[in-house]
Protein backbone atom coordinates (compact mmCIF):
# COMPACT_ATOMS: atom_id res chain seq x y z
CA UNK A 1 0.00 0.00 0.00
CA UNK A 2 2.64 2.37 0.77
CA UNK A 3 4.38 1.56 -2.45
CA UNK A 4 0.85 2.51 -4.02
CA UNK A 5 0.43 5.69 -2.53
CA UNK A 6 3.92 7.03 -3.47
CA UNK A 7 3.24 5.49 -7.19
CA UNK A 8 -0.19 7.94 -7.20
CA UNK A 9 1.34 10.56 -5.44
CA UNK A 10 4.21 10.56 -8.33
CA UNK A 11 2.22 10.34 -10.80
CA UNK A 12 -0.19 12.90 -9.94
CA UNK A 13 2.48 15.43 -9.38
CA UNK A 14 4.18 14.86 -12.88
CA UNK A 15 0.50 14.50 -14.49
CA UNK A 16 -0.20 18.07 -13.25
CA UNK A 17 3.12 19.42 -14.50
CA UNK A 18 2.88 17.70 -17.94
CA UNK A 19 -0.71 19.32 -17.97
CA UNK A 20 0.78 22.89 -17.04
CA UNK A 21 3.58 22.66 -19.50
CA UNK A 22 1.62 21.26 -22.47
CA UNK A 23 -1.32 23.72 -22.01
CA UNK A 24 -3.56 20.49 -23.37
CA UNK A 25 -5.52 19.44 -19.91
CA UNK A 26 -6.16 21.53 -17.12
CA UNK A 27 -3.71 20.78 -14.14
CA UNK A 28 -5.85 19.83 -11.79
CA UNK A 29 -8.03 17.32 -13.08
CA UNK A 30 -4.61 15.89 -14.28
CA UNK A 31 -4.12 15.96 -11.28
CA UNK A 32 -6.65 14.13 -10.17
CA UNK A 33 -7.03 11.40 -12.97
CA UNK A 34 -2.91 10.71 -11.54
CA UNK A 35 -3.78 10.57 -7.82
CA UNK A 36 -6.90 8.04 -9.07
CA UNK A 37 -5.93 6.13 -11.52
CA UNK A 38 -4.72 2.79 -9.52
CA UNK A 39 -7.85 3.08 -6.64
CA UNK A 40 -8.80 -0.24 -7.83
CA UNK A 41 -5.57 -1.67 -6.54
CA UNK A 42 -6.87 -1.05 -2.85
CA UNK A 43 -10.08 -3.44 -3.22
CA UNK A 44 -8.11 -6.20 -4.71
CA UNK A 45 -5.48 -5.98 -1.85
CA UNK A 46 -8.21 -5.41 1.03
CA UNK A 47 -10.43 -8.10 -0.77
CA UNK A 48 -7.20 -10.68 -0.85
CA UNK A 49 -6.27 -9.93 2.63
CA UNK A 50 -9.88 -10.70 3.65
CA UNK A 51 -11.06 -13.51 1.55
CA UNK A 52 -7.80 -15.19 1.14
CA UNK A 53 -7.09 -18.45 3.32
CA UNK A 54 -3.92 -17.94 4.43
CA UNK A 55 -1.35 -15.18 3.52
CA UNK A 56 -1.45 -14.88 -0.35
CA UNK A 57 1.96 -14.23 -2.01
CA UNK A 58 3.23 -11.48 -3.45
CA UNK A 59 3.22 -13.05 -6.93
CA UNK A 60 -0.50 -13.95 -6.40
CA UNK A 61 -0.91 -10.24 -5.28
CA UNK A 62 0.43 -9.02 -8.73
CA UNK A 63 -1.40 -11.35 -10.80
CA UNK A 64 -4.64 -10.09 -9.51
CA UNK A 65 -3.59 -6.46 -9.66
CA UNK A 66 -2.56 -6.60 -13.08
CA UNK A 67 -5.83 -8.46 -14.13
CA UNK A 68 -8.10 -6.49 -12.24
CA UNK A 69 -6.89 -3.03 -12.12
CA UNK A 70 -8.07 -1.07 -14.91
CA UNK A 71 -11.89 -2.43 -14.32
CA UNK A 72 -12.24 -1.81 -10.92
CA UNK A 73 -10.96 1.30 -10.89
CA UNK A 74 -13.47 2.24 -13.40
CA UNK A 75 -15.92 0.43 -11.74
CA UNK A 76 -15.31 2.40 -8.45
CA UNK A 77 -15.54 5.80 -10.78
CA UNK A 78 -18.29 5.36 -12.21
CA UNK A 79 -20.24 4.50 -8.91
CA UNK A 80 -18.96 7.76 -7.24
CA UNK A 81 -19.98 9.14 -10.52
CA UNK A 82 -16.55 10.26 -12.16
CA UNK A 83 -16.23 12.02 -15.77
CA UNK A 84 -16.13 9.41 -18.63
CA UNK A 85 -12.53 11.07 -19.06
CA UNK A 86 -11.44 10.50 -15.68
CA UNK A 87 -13.31 6.41 -15.98
CA UNK A 88 -11.36 6.38 -19.17
CA UNK A 89 -7.82 6.71 -17.32
CA UNK A 90 -8.74 4.31 -14.72
CA UNK A 91 -9.92 1.58 -17.35
CA UNK A 92 -6.86 2.17 -19.91
CA UNK A 93 -3.86 3.85 -18.40
CA UNK A 94 -1.87 0.58 -18.08
CA UNK A 95 -2.50 -0.25 -22.43
CA UNK A 96 0.81 1.66 -23.44
CA UNK A 97 -0.11 1.11 -26.88
CA UNK A 98 -3.63 1.94 -26.70
CA UNK A 99 -4.39 4.88 -29.64
CA UNK A 100 -7.57 5.91 -30.22
CA UNK A 101 -8.68 8.35 -32.93
CA UNK A 102 -8.06 12.29 -32.82
CA UNK A 103 -6.05 14.58 -30.25
CA UNK A 104 -4.33 13.16 -27.06
CA UNK A 105 -6.52 12.81 -23.74
CA UNK A 106 -6.08 12.33 -20.36
CA UNK A 107 -5.25 8.93 -20.40
CA UNK A 108 -2.64 9.80 -22.75
CA UNK A 109 -1.37 11.92 -20.40
CA UNK A 110 -1.70 9.90 -17.22
CA UNK A 111 0.28 7.09 -19.33
CA UNK A 112 3.50 9.30 -19.84
CA UNK A 113 3.20 10.45 -16.20
CA UNK A 114 2.87 7.38 -15.53
CA UNK A 115 6.07 6.20 -17.42
CA UNK A 116 7.90 9.13 -16.09
CA UNK A 117 7.41 7.95 -12.46
CA UNK A 118 8.74 4.44 -12.83
CA UNK A 119 12.18 5.64 -14.23
CA UNK A 120 14.50 4.03 -11.62
CA UNK A 121 12.03 1.43 -10.64
CA UNK A 122 12.40 -2.27 -11.88
CA UNK A 123 8.70 -1.95 -13.01
CA UNK A 124 10.48 0.30 -15.90
CA UNK A 125 12.16 -3.13 -17.26
CA UNK A 126 9.02 -4.39 -18.29
CA UNK A 127 6.99 -1.43 -19.49
CA UNK A 128 8.02 -0.58 -23.52
CA UNK A 129 10.43 2.40 -24.49
CA UNK A 130 9.07 5.54 -24.12
CA UNK A 131 9.12 6.82 -27.78
CA UNK A 132 7.51 3.92 -28.72
CA UNK A 133 4.26 5.06 -27.11
CA UNK A 134 1.77 6.18 -28.89
CA UNK A 135 0.60 9.13 -25.94
CA UNK A 136 3.85 10.72 -26.44
CA UNK A 137 3.58 11.59 -30.22
CA UNK A 138 -0.14 12.55 -29.56
CA UNK A 139 1.13 15.54 -26.18
CA UNK A 140 4.15 16.42 -28.61
CA UNK A 141 6.52 15.39 -26.95
CA UNK A 142 9.83 13.79 -27.96
CA UNK A 143 11.18 11.18 -25.03
CA UNK A 144 14.52 13.56 -24.61
CA UNK A 145 12.82 16.93 -24.59
CA UNK A 146 10.16 14.87 -21.82
CA UNK A 147 12.70 13.92 -19.56
CA UNK A 148 14.19 16.91 -19.53
CA UNK A 149 11.36 18.36 -18.72
CA UNK A 150 10.74 16.44 -15.53
CA UNK A 151 14.37 17.17 -14.96
CA UNK A 152 13.47 20.93 -15.06
CA UNK A 153 10.35 20.32 -13.16
CA UNK A 154 11.32 18.37 -10.14
CA UNK A 155 11.38 20.60 -7.61
CA UNK A 156 7.85 21.45 -8.54
CA UNK A 157 7.26 17.48 -8.34
CA UNK A 158 8.81 17.20 -5.56
CA UNK A 159 6.82 19.88 -3.64
CA UNK A 160 3.51 18.69 -5.50
CA UNK A 161 4.31 15.19 -3.41
CA UNK A 162 5.00 16.35 -0.49
CA UNK A 163 1.89 18.22 -0.42
CA UNK A 164 -0.17 14.78 -0.95
CA UNK A 165 1.94 13.01 1.64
Amino acid sequence: MKNLWAHSRRTAAISRVLARTTGLFDPDQALLAGLTHDLGVIVIVEYLELYNEGEPDTEEINEAIDSMRGQITGMLMRKWNFSEDMIKVAEECEHWFRNPRGDADLCDLVLIAQYHSLIGTPELEKIPPIGTLPAMAKLNLGPAESIELIKQSNREISEIEGLLH
